[in-house]
């Protein structure tokens, strides 16, 4: 029994070793490749990495209510005020 998991885990380990040169050559290929893209199509970060990327969903949304007695106001999420709640 211990014969066969010794054998198993020495497998285990040449198999990881494996894969990590085959993603170190994989990973050194792409990043080649990577490279002789951006310098063929001259192609800058802003390119790239796009920073009109869509925003979270909430961002940018307004006030929904005013308490214009202090004069603050709330985003219309979560537990409403007293003053809507006891209207």
């Amino acid at each position: 029994m211990t014969d066969d998991y010794e054998t198993l885990l020495r497998k285990k380990a040449e198999i990881e070793a494996s894969i990590a040169e085959i993603l170190k050559s994989e990973k050194n290929k792409s990043i080649a490749s990577a490279r002789n893209l951006i310098e063929l199509f001259q192609l800058k970060p802003a390119d790239v990495f796009a920073s009109n990327a869509r925003k979270s969903q909430d961002a940018g949304h307004g006030a929904k209510s005013r308490d214009p007695t202090p004069g603050s106001t709330r985003p219309g999420r979560g537990k409403p005020p007293d003053l809507i709640r006891n209207c």
